[in-house]
């Protein structure tokens, strides 16, 4: 961030970014990618766990081999 034309949220200190000397900056940001980035993958797994205690996640193998829209649905390619 270039601090002449950006400023923190009190609007009078200037915002300074890496390439003008504030490597803390680029710190903060590090850290809030890495917080989001593990806050959706423990949502995403315990998301699958609540749904794996509810229903089936997959589809059985013999049922992917002949295709899951034959078998889910009754339709085939042909039908059309």
């Amino acid at each position: 961030a270039n601090p002449a034309i950006g400023f923190y949220f009190n609007g009078t200190t200037p915002a300074a970014g890496l390439l003008y000397g504030n490597a803390v900056q680029v710190a903060i940001q590090l850290v809030s990618v890495l917080a989001a980035a593990a806050w959706s993958i423990t949502a995403t797994v315990v998301i699958l766990f609540v749904i794996g205690l509810v229903t089936k996640l997959r589809a059985e193998p013999q049922e992917e081999i002949h295709g899951l829209d034959l078998s889910l649905h009754g339709e085939s390619l042909a039908d059309r």
